[in-house]
C-alpha cells in the first residue's frame, strides 16, 4: 500500500512501523480474527494479548496515520485486516523485545536513549540545541507522554543491539568468501547413464490371481459415483426487456408525484481536532476559550489547532458532512450546535472530539433535470424486474402443465438443451470435463444433485447475470461399484508399472555396482546393458532439469558415481563426474561478495535464532476471537 509507505512526517509512526519489520521481525501473524469472544487476542506463554490492547494501540495510531492520509486512504488502511495483523504484530514484537532484553539479561542504557533525543535534529532550535519546547510540541502532536516515548526507543534500542550482537559475529573473510563463491558459480560436467523399460530383457506378465488381489485389496477405489442427466433451458433477460423504454413524461410524472423525496440533505461546515489523550483535549479546549480574539472563534480555533497540535487549517475542515457522514456519538453535539458555536469535549470510541459551527446548508430542493436520469434507471429497473417476474412465472406454469423443457421452450421461442449433459457430483460429464453451462453457473451444480428425478428445479442466474436456467432431472444414475470386468485393463496397468518399476530399480542398482571402483569402463558397461548415455552434460548449482540428482552430483568428486535416482517417469540415471569447472572470480567484486556473504550467514543465524523463539516462546492465537 503506497500511502502506508508515505507516512514519513511522523517520527512516532516510523517507531510503529520499525516493530511490525524490524530487522529480526520475530515472527508473522495473518488471519487471526475467527470468531467472536470478549477474551484475550495472543498469547506468548503466558503474557495475554487483551482485547483492550488492542483497541487502545489501533486507535493510538489511527490518531497518527489519520494526519498522514486523506479520508479515502485512511478509510481503506485502517478498515483492513492488514491494519489489524499489524497492530497485533506491534504489541507482540514489544513483548518479544522485553522477552529477548530479559532472556539475555540486558537493557538499553537509559544515557544512550536520552542522548538518541538530545542528538535528534527535529528537536534543535536555530542554534542546533536540543529544545524542550519542540519536544513537548512532537509529544503533543504524537499524542504520547514523555514515558512512553522512552519506553519505545528503549524497546527498539535494546531490540537492536542484540540482534546486531547476535549478526555481527559472522564469521566470514575475503578468502571464505571467494571459495564460496567459486562453489556456487562451479559448473560440473558429467556423463549420464540412463536405465528405463528398454532395457528390461524380461517380459512384464500379469497374472489373473495377482488383478484379483489387487481389486479386493483396494476396491473401494474403484466405485462409480452417482451420476445425473439433465435437461434445462435457457431465457435470456434482454430479449425479455428489450423493448422496454422510459419517457420524459413518465419520469417528469414519478419526479412530482414524489417531489420531496428529491432534496438535498442538510449539512454543516465545521472546524475538528482530535485528541487520544483527554488530558491534552482539556488543554486545547482551555487555552482556546481563554484566548478567543475579540469574540472570533474561528481564528482562535485555528490559532490552537495549528500551535498545539500543528495542524492547519485544511486538515481540521469538514464540509458539507451530513448525519450519515457521522458515527452516532457526533450526531446530536454537531447538529445542535448554532453557527460559531463549540463543542465540549465529546468522547467517542475515535478519541476526544472538540467541535466548531462554521455553517449550516440547508436542505434544498433538487431540479427535476439533475436527478431525471437516476429516476429513468429506477423506473426502468422496475418495469425490468416486473416484466422478467411476469415472463419466469408464465415460464414456470407451462412446464408445470406440460411436464416438458422442449414444449415450453418452443412455445416461448427459448433455447434448451437438445443432448442432456451427463455429471457426476463434481460436475464432470462422462468425458471427464465440465460442460461450459456449469462453469458459468455457480448454482447448476449444487441445484442438480438437491431434486429429485422428473423434477424441475427453481430458477437459477447466471454468473454474468444475463440469463436464467431451468432444469430438469431426467435420470440419476444411483452410485455402485464397479466390475472386476469394468477395471480390468485399468488394474492390469498399474500392476505393469509396479513391476517396471521394480525391476528398473534393482537393474539400475546392478549396473551401480558394475560401475563403483570401475569407472574407466564406463561405456562398456553401459553398452553390457544397452543403456543410453549422454556425454558431457555442463550443470550448474540452480539446475533443476535433473531434480534431486543434481543436487548429488554437485557432492561427488572427480570420477565418482551418483547413487541410481529415477528422473523421469520410470527412468533411472546415474551421473559419473568427470570435470569441475571454476570461474574467476573478479578482484573488483571480492568486497561486494564478502558484504553478501556476511548478509546470507546474519540471515541464517537470525533463521535459527527465530526457530528458537518461536519454540521458547510459543505464541497462540485466540481462534475464537473477532473483534
Amino acid at each position: 500500500m503506497q500511502q502506508f509507505r508515505n507516512l514519513k512526517d511522523s517520527f512516532l509512526f516510523k517507531i510503529f512501523a520499525a516493530l511490525i519489520a524490524l530487522s529480526f521481525t520475530f515472527f508473522g501473524v495473518s488471519n487471526f480474527l475467527l470468531a467472536p469472544s470478549d477474551q484475550w487476542v495472543a498469547k506468548i506463554n503466558d503474557i495475554k494479548i487483551t482485547q483492550n490492547q488492542l483497541i487502545k494501540e489501533s486507535n493510538k495510531y489511527k490518531n497518527i496515520i489519520s494526519r498522514q492520509l486523506d479520508k479515502e486512504q485512511f478509510d481503506l488502511y485502517v478498515n483492513s485486516s492488514q491494519f489489524q495483523q499489524d497492530i497485533l504484530n506491534n504489541i507482540l514484537n514489544k513483548e518479544f523485545g522485553k522477552l529477548i532484553a530479559r532472556y539475555f539479561n540486558f537493557n538499553a542504557d537509559a544515557d544512550l536513549t536520552l542522548n538518541s533525543i538530545l542528538d535528534d535534529n527535529q528537536f534543535a532550535n536555530d542554534e542546533g540545541n536540543f529544545d524542550r519546547n519542540y519536544f513537548n510540541n512532537f509529544l503533543q502532536f504524537n499524542s504520547i507522554n514523555e514515558q512512553e516515548y522512552i519506553e519505545e526507543l528503549n524497546n527498539i534500542t535494546a531490540s537492536n543491539i542484540i540482534s546486531q550482537a547476535l549478526t555481527n559475529s559472522a564469521p566470514i573473510n575475503e578468502k571464505i568468501a571467494t571459495n564460496q563463491e567459486k562453489s556456487r558459480n562451479q559448473q560440473r560436467h558429467v556423463n549420464l547413464l540412463i536405465i528405463d523399460k528398454k532395457n528390461i530383457n524380461k517380459k512384464i506378465k500379469v497374472a489373473e490371481d495377482e488383478i484379483k488381489q489387487y481389486f479386493e485389496d483396494n476396491i473401494q477405489n474403484f466405485t462409480n459415483e452417482e451420476r445425473r442427466i439433465i435437461s434445462y433451458l435457457t431465457i435470456d433477460k434482454d430479449k425479455i426487456t428489450q423493448k422496454i423504454a422510459i419517457t420524459n413524461n413518465q419520469a417528469e410524472q414519478y419526479y412530482q408525484d414524489n417531489i420531496s423525496n428529491y432534496k438535498t440533505l442538510q449539512s454543516r461546515d465545521l472546524f475538528q481536532v482530535k485528541f487520544d489523550n483527554e488530558d491534552l483535549a482539556k488543554d486545547f479546549l482551555k487555552q482556546f476559550e481563554t484566548n478567543i480574539i475579540k469574540g472570533n472563534k474561528k481564528e482562535a480555533f485555528i490559532k490552537y489547532a495549528k500551535k498545539l497540535l500543528n495542524r492547519d487549517e485544511k486538515s481540521i475542515t469538514l464540509n458539507n458532512i451530513t448525519q450519515d457522514q457521522l458515527i452516532p456519538e457526533l450526531i446530536d453535539h454537531i447538529f445542535t450546535l448554532n453557527i460559531n458555536d463549540h463543542s465540549k469535549i465529546i468522547k467517542t470510541p475515535l478519541g476526544h472530539h472538540i467541535i466548531l459551527l462554521n455553517k449550516i446548508n440547508p436542505s434544498k430542493q433538487q431540479k427535476f433535470a439533475k436527478v431525471k436520469q437516476d429516476i429513468i434507471k429506477k423506473l426502468q429497473k422496475k418495469q425490468v424486474e416486473q416484466a422478467i417476474q411476469q415472463k419466469l412465472a408464465s415460464i414456470e406454469e407451462d412446464m408445470i402443465l406440460n411436464n416438458s423443457i422442449e414444449n415450453t421452450a418452443k412455445k416461448f421461442q427459448l433455447s434448451y438443451s437438445k443432448n442432456p449433459i451427463n455429471i457426476d457430483i463434481s460436475g464432470k460429464d462422462i468425458q471427464n470435463k465440465i460442460p461450459n453451462i456449469i462453469k458459468n453457473n455457480k448454482n447448476f451444480l449444487t441445484t442438480s444433485f438437491t431434486i429429485d428425478q422428473d423434477q424441475f428445479s427453481q430458477i437459477i442466474e447466471s454468473n454474468d447475470q444475463k440469463y436464467y436456467h431451468i432444469l430438469k432431472i431426467d435420470k440419476i444414475i444411483p452410485a455402485h461399484q464397479k466390475k472386476l470386468s469394468e477395471v480390468k485393463k485399468e488394474i492390469t496397468k498399474i500392476i505393469t508399472q509396479d513391476k517396471i518399476f521394480d525391476q528398473l530399480s534393482i537393474l539400475s542398482q546392478e549396473v551401480h555396482d558394475s560401475l563403483a571402483g570401475n569407472t574407466k569402463n564406463f561405456t562398456k558397461i553401459a553398452k553390457k546393458y544397452s543403456a543410453k548415455i549422454i556425454r558431457n552434460k555442463i550443470l550448474n548449482r540452480k539446475d533443476s532439469s535433473l531434480g534431486e540428482l543434481n543436487k548429488e552430483i554437485f557432492k561427488l568428486n572427480i570420477n565418482d558415481i551418483s547413487s541410481p535416482i529415477m528422473v523421469k517417469d520410470n527412468k533411472f540415471y546415474i551421473a559419473l563426474l568427470t570435470k569441475i569447472s571454476e570461474t574467476k572470480i573478479d578482484k573488483s567484486k571480492i568486497s561486494a561478495i564478502l558484504e553478501n556473504d556476511k548478509y546470507r550467514f546474519k540471515s541464517e543465524i537470525m533463521q535459527q535464532f527465530n526457530k528458537y523463539l518461536s519454540e521458547k516462546y510459543a505464541v497462540k492465537l485466540n481462534q475464537n476471537y473477532k473483534p
